[in-house]
């Protein structure tokens, strides 16, 4: 399978570089870092626009998968190679949102549902069952997130409640394309102060103290010289 694996950034955590480095993927690979950040207002359409940028990117170079990490993230070496041996369009790794609560990135799905429910670990005896395998959703965040198939022809797009993984989530519902998170791919989730969030079997919010460096692409003169960006 040919996949793009996708950073869109504005700063960007060296431990995200790493792990994506760390993939143990052995089929076609393409990593795009992209610093094209186009001059809005809000961050929400920046996300969205970025996003829709990667997927006409696979429309145009004839992927077959688009492989989306953020650039606050930490993911595991087998993350892709565990998204891939699922079966659904869109799949997802689980980490932690930087929200009041912790909430973890799955939503909770039950059937018949026209919008993402409540997010997975407000279900602990069901998180602790499901830990380590693949479970249906009814939302997820593009952090860690894998889209193929009928996945890629659902265009992204911004509302008033968030993000774009959000109205992304509600179309696929209504379209009835399944998505699942692989709650064995645990990532984590770094803030600007360094520390880096983890979900936990529990439901709980695991912090780790990580380093502060964080490589700021707005202005490249700030990059470390082992990630210097000709300007």
């Amino acid at each position: 399978m040919k996949t793009l694996l996708f950073c869109p950034t504005y700063r960007l955590a060296p431990e995200t570089v790493e792990s994506i480095m760390r993939q143990t993927h052995t089929d076609q690979l393409d990593i795009f870092f992209s610093r094209w950040n186009p001059e809005m207002e809000d961050l929400r359409e920046i996300h969205c626009w970025q996003f829709e940028r990667a997927r006409q990117l696979i429309i145009d170079g004839e992927y077959d998968a688009l492989f989306l990490v953020e650039s606050d993230m930490v993911i595991p070496p087998h993350a892709l190679q565990a998204l891939e041996a699922c079966s659904s369009p869109c799949a997802s790794g689980l980490y932690v949102f930087r929200e009041n609560g912790y909430p973890y990135s799955a939503r909770a799905f039950r059937n018949n549902m026209t919008k993402p429910g409540k997010p997975i670990n407000h279900f602990k005896p069901e998180l602790g069952e499901a830990w380590g395998r693949p479970i249906r959703v009814s939302g997820l965040g593009f952090g860690c997130c894998l889209l193929r198939g009928e996945a890629l022809r659902v265009p992204m797009r911004v509302d008033g409640k968030g993000y774009s993984d959000w109205p992304f989530a509600v179309d696929l519902l209504n379209l009835g394309i399944e998505m699942v998170c692989h709650t064995g791919v645990v990532c984590g989730h770094k803030q600007p102060d360094g520390t880096i969030l983890w979900p936990t079997m529990s439901g709980q919010c695991l912090e780790e103290r990580g380093t502060k460096e964080n490589w700021d692409l707005r202005n490249v003169i700030h990059a470390p010289d082992r990630f210097r960006v000709n300007a």
